[in-house]
């Protein structure tokens, strides 16, 4: 399994989000049962360490993988280290973290890299920090996943002795004394295989690795090489094909030149810039209105901020739209509504349109209902005749008796009895 970060030196932005790609075709992938969840604590507090959302399964892009979006909140829930675990039958479960940290962070990694992996039996390995302002090395105090060590406190490197082992893996965090809740702090992730180098096999490391290059790593479990973002291929001799790039060279890029860095995303070209619709430092974020992989969705908030990733809402929806699944996505609503014009007195045909929301089934737990009367229920004489759909949208066919000149009628979506949002 592959972990994505985006925007890992961002935690404070609010598209700030992960991905997980499993090492198996889409189908499989699809079915695997994936969790998320936050590896260790990084800040002092339960409400500073909050758990990341549930895994969703993307279908609508270039290529599949699980996401989840973390949800800054203002209290830099975003910050951390986070991760995905994956169940697939009659294969190995397996999981993967991520370190996502402040762009102004007091400290920061001394090498400006968030995870380093190393070997079993290695030697002379230390993870080292600096202060990326006027911050004293002496106020530096460190935990190793959320256990402090006192030892080398005013230091700025952790040394470990002797050969490097399996349990010497994990987060090396280190914060400003009395300043950890600020989530300021540097955090590295040191992964260590199980296998001395150019080993691999589960239990004895009797297999003898391939090589693989630009970076790459030798997975310990299976012996393939897991590839440095920026490459691809069996050995990771590949660069990315123009116009991608990132881990395995599965993200696209948003360039007018059409190119950008193998290895962020970053625009280079003779074109500057970023594709129409796209903005941001890597042009990965949506530009006004519209979210979503391909910024094709269109949100509809009332006045306040929309997730350009989830289109959730900060504050209420637009007055079209239903506030009430969570996350506020306002993605629910009715779209259209239509009729066959009769004379007075004689059954009207009439069909009521609604958008489903993020999920085919969201408008499931509303009544859909065709009324006399702009807010209250009044059905009479007004019969169901249809109800059809697809993963969109939902359309219900109304007869509607003893319709007079000029009358009006409302199509509604209701819940407990109350009148949620309704066209005429």
């Amino acid at each position: 399994m592959t972990f994505l970060g985006v925007k890992p030196f961002e935690s404070e932005n609010s598209n700030t989000h992960y991905q997980c790609h499993l090492s198996e075709s889409d189908n499989f992938a699809a079915t695997a049962h994936v969790e998320s969840f936050r590896t260790v604590w990084t800040r002092n507090d339960d409400d500073e360490n909050v758990d990341p959302p549930a895994p969703v399964w993307i279908v609508g892009a270039s290529y599949k993988r699980w996401k989840v979006t973390l949800n800054n909140n203002r209290n830099n829930d975003a910050f951390g280290v986070f991760g995905c675990e994956a169940a697939l039958d009659g294969r190995i479960n397996t999981s993967i973290s991520g370190i996502f940290m402040r762009s102004d962070a007091d400290i920061v990694p001394s090498d400006e890299l968030i995870s380093v992996t190393v070997n079993a039996g290695d030697t002379g390995v230390s993870i080292g920090m600096k202060s990326t302002g006027s911050k004293n090395v002496a106020d530096f105090r460190w935990l190793k996943d959320n256990v402090r060590n006192n030892a080398i406190s005013g230091q700025d490197t952790w040394s470990i002795s002797g050969q490097v082992e399996v349990d010497d893996a994990g987060v090396y965090e280190c914060h400003i004394h009395n300043e950890r809740s600020g989530a300021k702090q540097g955090l590295k992730l040191l992964i260590v295989r199980a296998c001395p180098a150019n080993r691999w096999g589960p239990d004895a490391c009797d297999g003898i690795c391939d090589n693989c290059y630009n970076g790459g790593i030798c997975d310990e479990n299976s012996g393939k090489c897991i590839c440095a973002p920026g490459f691809k291929g069996t050995n990771c001799e590949e660069a990315c094909d123009s116009g991608t790039y990132g881990a395995s060279c599965l993200q696209t890029c948003h360039c007018q030149s059409g190119q950008c860095d193998r290895y962020t995303g970053v625009c280079t070209g003779s074109l500057p810039g970023c594709s129409s619709g796209w903005t941001g430092t890597n042009c990965q974020e949506c530009l006004g209105p519209p979210f979503g992989e391909s910024c094709a969705d269109d949100c509809h908030c009332s006045e306040s901020y929309c997730n350009k990733v989830t289109g959730s809402c900060s504050g209420g929806c637009n007055p079209e739209w239903v506030e009430l699944f969570s996350p506020n996505l306002c993605q629910t609503g009715i779209i259209d509504a239509a009729y066959t014009r009769k004379n007075p007195g004689v059954t009207v045909p009439v069909t009521c349109t609604a958008a489903n929301g993020p999920s085919s089934s969201d408008i499931n737990q509303l009544e859909f209902v065709l009324s006399r009367h702009h807010e209250n229920l009044d059905d009479n004489g007004i019969s169901t005749v249809e109800i059809t759909g697809d993963a969109t949208t939902t359309t219900t066919a109304f007869m509607v008796d003893n319709v007079t000149d000029g009358q009006t009628l409302y199509c509604q979506l209701r819940k407990d009895g109350k009148n949620m949002h309704y066209i005429a």
